[in-house]
């Protein structure tokens, strides 16, 4: 790492976070090991990416397919890739094709979608929100 003096921005923002969930953590009880930090990367360009990575950190989100799929080949292939956005179902072949590091997409809130991949095919944990499906069945609407 940098010495401090010519640490980065996007270094000392990380350094801040990170001690702060080590606080928060300590106050809960829990180990800061047992919390995943996603940097939101959206807006971000490469190079600041680039400066969190070299400060240590390997876990990134982004909520746009097109920024992700543009970022991703510029980046080191250990980057931990997590999609935050929502996604639509004419983005997936392109968000799973364009991002071999894909290592979470967090958001499928829609039927379609869930559908559309074929989601066994690929290695990705997936967290889906289709509470409007649950809330059909409960409900009958």
């Amino acid at each position: 790492m940098a010495c401090p003096a010519m640490e980065s921005a996007a270094a000392t923002a990380l350094r801040s976070v990170l001690s702060r969930v080590h606080v928060a953590a300590e106050r809960s009880g829990r180990s800061s090991e047992q919390v995943r930090i996603v940097a939101v990367s959206k807006t971000k360009s490469v190079s600041v990416i680039q400066q969190a990575y070299e400060a240590g950190h390997r876990v990134f989100g982004e909520n746009y397919v097109q920024e992700l799929v543009d970022k991703c080949p510029q980046l080191p292939a250990d980057i931990k890739w997590h999609f935050i956005g929502n996604l639509q179902s004419n983005k997936v072949k392109a968000l799973l094709s364009g991002v071999p590091n894909l290592d979470m997409v967090e958001t499928v809130d829609d039927e379609k979608v869930n559908i559309y991949a074929d989601w066994s095919v690929y290695a990705h944990e997936i967290i889906s929100f289709q509470n409007y499906l649950l809330s059909r069945s409960l409900f009958g609407t």
